[in-house]
């Protein structure tokens, strides 16, 4: 973030104590005219701020008025500053990189050489680095573009947080409420000096900034007038400083009290930047001096106007109007209503706070108010009138001898106020009289408005008569004329019909003759409609008409068919005809069908001509008919799979169209479009009739055609499944059966929807999983069945299982078997026992048994011998060669397994391996007694999850000699 104060910045106020749309010494600086006058503007880029164009750009540079607010500040910065009408913004929150300048440059005067301008910034704080950020800045430079001051003459805010006299809204917009700035010029009066102000968006492009700026020029000086008897006088400084003042006191106004001419004081201005300026002024005395004038001397509306001289800065706080006539008024320029005309003492006395008055009388006089009204005894004159006509005039006091005027185009004698309608243009025109000014009092001219209406000429006439006396449709009248002499009525002798309103006559309702039509013009604006005439005639006609009751005629029929003929007035004598084609007696009209070409004509009959009539000819239309033909045809033969409508090939001559599709029982077959549905229909030979519509005099037909409908084949198929060995290898395919004879169909396979390209018989022999389809197609026919699915299965040979044995040693061993791989489901069987589905045996008892396992696709068959584990509940030590030792043998075979004897103090006598010969009842050589002893055996076994893990079991067991 960059922060240059500009050069004499001034002490931060807030605009409420600066009122700034009063006159600024700077032409529009304040933009008080609502426009941009006298400013100079750009656009560019940034960052840094450049500037390429030098124009004024609509929504870049924009004049903002009422009191709304910025919605980027949260709402708390106005876009107008407080206490002006008008503000421009510069920029706007569209981002984009954009850039904008505005510059005011003055020629720098004792008068303007204070330039106050306030400013409002709203800027974006997107984070990036400073260089790259929205900003702000102001510039002032002389006339070779150089800052007045290297150090002082720029001010450059970037955004960022933290800033110095900014807030936050929204948590990224950063702003600047309004601020006012002070630049004392002083010491450059008479150069040219310019302020720009410049704001620029992001340059990555995506953030923006703007701001609001208003400006003020006034002298460098200290207001310091007073007048006599004042108790006090106010010394005021510019705004936007920090004040010290010769008295020690630093607000920017002071009072001196008891003030006395020639007493000098002095104030010391210092900007935010240190940069300082002294003022001094002496007190003078310059007294006002109240004075007035009247501006009109009416009676009833008297004005009065303050001219009152005052001294530079002198303010005044009262006015005080004795009008003579015992009343008053505070307005500083009022109106007044005396009761009657005559000679008033008006005393005019102005004050203000600080005690300075002043007071002056002057003797006026108010005179009776003239009135006066015109008019014209008809407000509407027809051009046609030669003679002045007179205007009334009416008025009381001094209302004659005034001049009379109008708009260019109305001749008026100014004197008299009469008008010449013949010698004046034709319109509408306001007539002023201006009642001349007695003794000061003047009064608005009297009006009133006055038209001059064109005299109306007319000429009718019907260009086409004589009419002939079979026209239906109205004819028209042609009205022309000048004026207003449209509107009129029409009328005739009697026996015509004829539109009062335009003129319109309608042959066919009229009677045949020779008419007389009068138009009559309307009365209008004074001139008096007159009348024309004309004449038209009305022609009888003869009628006729023809027709042909038989039609239409088929071409089959080869006779004369004759005309039906009847009319009015001479209508016999005529030609019959007709275009090329048809067969027509000219003379008696009769036509012959079968010499003619089928088709619609029409005859006509030529009315024999009369004079000045031209008649229409009677005519009929009369058709000859082709008689109509047909073939139909099929595509066929179909199979019974076609599920979508076939349709029939219809071709013929003529009006073959339309007709009806039946067929002999069991083909589904549209009546009306004659397509069939096979997969409908039972398969079978049909035949197919089209029945030709009768149609124009052609009786209805009947053509056949031939449809075949074959069957469909009916392949059948069964689930199966194979079986795949512990490595995957397939152990065993299945065969699929279609049913059907390979010599009368052939066949396509499939597997899972793709074809198998080398199945082709009428089995397959399957060894992968899936679903499997075939499609059977007839050699003969050629009809392809739908096709019919299988599934097939896998499963997966066991590899091995293992058993474990709970409660071992007891008699209720429980044996549990657990399969090593496959898929299952499986079942067990323990020896000679049937297969169960569960895998736990109970009771079994010790020593050797058959185990087998297999699933519910014989896939897995497995048979295994166990041994399940005992003890000897006893032994016999005695040398016979007989049960001499104590030994658990069924554990020889697993390894690890330990044996500890004990006796019944817990003492152990022996430790062995199952592989030895065992314990043969002795400790350390020595025989030990009949009795009960114990024992501990340690081993690995599988669990029930089919894992090895250490098992250990103790009981006991007895020895006898």
């Amino acid at each position: 973030m960059k922060l240059r104060p500009s050069l004499f910045l001034l002490l931060i106020f807030y605009t409420t104590n600066f009122i700034f749309a009063q006159q600024s010494s700077c032409p529009n600086s304040d933009f008080e005219t609502g426009t941009m006058a006298n400013w100079s503007g750009g656009v560019g880029g940034c960052c840094p701020i450049y500037i390429s164009g030098t124009a004024i750009v609509n929504g870049r540079h924009t004049i903002m008025s009422g009191t709304g607010t910025d919605i980027n500040t949260c709402g708390n910065v106005t876009v107008v500053a407080p206490g002006g009408l008008y503000s421009a913004r510069l920029g706007n929150d569209i981002s984009g990189a954009q850039a904008e300048k505005l510059s005011y440059t003055l020629n720098v005067t004792a008068n303007n050489s204070l330039f106050i301008y306030k400013y409002a910034v709203v800027l974006e704080d997107p984070g990036h680095s400073p260089s790259e950020q929205p900003r702000f800045q102001i510039s002032v430079k002389n006339s070779a573009g150089n800052l007045i001051d290297p150090v002082c003459g720029e001010y450059t805010v970037v955004s960022g947080s933290n800033i110095p006299g900014f807030q936050t809204c929204n948590g990224s917009v950063r702003y600047k409420d309004w601020t006012t700035v002070g630049l004392d010029l002083s010491s450059y009066i008479g150069q040219n000096i310019t302020i720009e102000f410049a704001t620029g968006d992001c340059s990555i492009g995506g953030h923006y900034g703007y701001a609001y700026v208003d400006a003020y020029c006034s002298p460098l000086q200290i207001s310091s007038t007073y007048c006599t008897g004042s108790f006090a006088a106010v010394l005021s400084a510019p705004i936007g400083f920090t004040y010290l003042w010769n008295t020690g006191e630093t607000t920017q106004s002071i009072n001196v009290n008891n003030p006395n001419a020639g007493l000098t004081y002095t104030c010391l201005l210092t900007s935010v930047t240190g940069c300082t300026v002294n003022i001094s002024t002496n007190l003078t005395l310059f007294d006002p001096v109240a004075d007035f004038n009247i501006t009109n001397t009416c009676y009833d509306n008297a004005i009065f106007s303050n001219t009152t001289y005052l001294p530079t800065g002198t303010i005044l706080d009262t006015f005080v109007w004795n009008f003579g006539d015992g009343t008053t008024s505070n307005i500083e320029n009022p109106t007044h209503t005396y009761t009657n005309p005559g000679t008033y003492n008006v005393t005019f006395t102005i004050s203000n706070a600080l005690g300075c008055t002043s007071t002056t009388s002057h003797t006026v006089t108010v005179y009776q108010s003239p009135t006066a009204a015109i008019n014209y005894s008809g407000a509407d004159f027809c051009s046609s009138a030669t003679t002045p006509q007179s205007v009334n005039l009416s008025g009381t006091n001094s209302y004659t001898g005034g001049v009379y005027s109008s708009s260019t185009g109305l001749t008026i004698d100014p004197n008299s106020g009469s008008i010449t309608p013949s010698l004046s243009t034709p319109g509408t025109y306001t007539v002023s009289y201006t009642i001349p000014t007695a003794n000061g009092c003047s009064v608005p001219a009297s009006t009133t408005s006055v038209t001059i209406t064109q005299s109306p000429t007319a000429i009718i006439n019907y260009p086409y008569s004589p009419y002939c006396g079979n026209i239906v449709y109205s004819q028209a009248c042609w009205l022309s004329g000048t004026g207003v002499y449209s509107g009129g009525t029409f009328s005739s002798t009697p026996g015509l019909y004829i539109n009062a309103t335009t003129g319109a006559i309608i042959p066919s309702q009229s009677n045949s003759g020779t008419y007389v039509v009068t138009y009559k013009m309307p009365n209008s604006g004074g001139c008096t409609g007159g009348s024309v005439t004309t004449t038209i005639s009305i022609n009888d006609f003869p009628t006729a008409l023809i027709s042909y009751p038989g039609s239409p005629f088929c071409d089959s029929l080869n006779s004369d068919q004759p005309v039906n003929f009847s009319g009015t007035y001479t209508y016999t004598g005529g030609v019959f005809s007709a275009p090329s084609g048809l067969f027509i007696n000219s003379i008696t009209g009769a036509v012959n069908p079968s010499l003619s070409t089928p088709g619609t004509y029409l005859v006509s009959y030529t009315i024999p001509s009369i004079v000045n009539c031209t008649l229409t000819p009677a005519t009929t239309w009369v058709t000859i008919t082709h008689l109509p033909s047909a073939v139909i045809s099929y595509n066929s033969p179909f199979c019974n799979d076609v599920n979508l409508p076939q349709m029939v090939t219809l071709t013929g001559t003529a009006a073959y169209l339309n007709g009806t599709f039946t067929s002999t029982s069991g083909l589904t077959i549209n009546s009306i479009s004659g397509s069939v549905i096979p997969s409908t229909s039972i398969p079978a030979n049909y035949t197919v009739t089209y029945t030709i519509p009768a149609h124009a005099g052609c009786p209805a037909i009947p053509v056949n055609a031939p449809l075949v409908v074959y069957p469909l084949p009916q392949p059948t198929l069964s689930d199966g499944d194979i079986c795949f060995d512990a490595t995957g290898a397939l152990a065993r395919s299945y065969t699929l059966i279609s049913g059907l004879s390979a010599a009368q169909f052939s066949f396509k396979w499939f597997l899972n929807g793709t074809i198998i390209p080398t199945a082709t018989q009428s089995y397959y022999v399957a060894t992968a999983i899936g679903n499997y389809s075939v499609e059977a197609t007839n050699l003969l026919t050629g009809c392809k069945s739908s096709k019919v699915f299988a599934t097939i299965i896998s499963a997966q040979m066991a590899t091995d299982f293992v058993t474990s044995i709970d409660d071992e040693f007891t008699d209720n061993n429980i044996l549990s078997v657990i399969v090593q791989g496959g898929t299952g489901p499986f079942y067990y069987q323990l020896d000679n026992s049937g297969f169960q589905s569960s895998n736990v045996f109970h009771s079994v008892s010790s020593g050797n048994h058959l185990v087998s396992i297999t699933d519910d696709t014989n896939c897995t068959v497995i048979s295994k011998n166990i041994i399940v584990m005992g003890y000897p509940k006893f032994f016999t030590p005695n040398g016979d060669g007989n049960n001499d030792f104590w030994n658990i043998y069924h554990y020889k075979n697993i390894a690890d397994a330990k044996i500890y004897i004990f006796d019944r103090f817990g003492k152990i006598l022996k430790v062995f391996s199952p592989t030895s010969s065992g314990w043969d009842g002795t400790y350390n050589g020595e025989m030990m007694p009949s009795t009960d002893y114990w024992f501990i055996v340690k081993y690995k076994d599988y669990n029930t999850s089919g894992q090895i893990e250490y098992k250990e079991y103790k009981s006991h067991f007895a020895m006898k000699r």
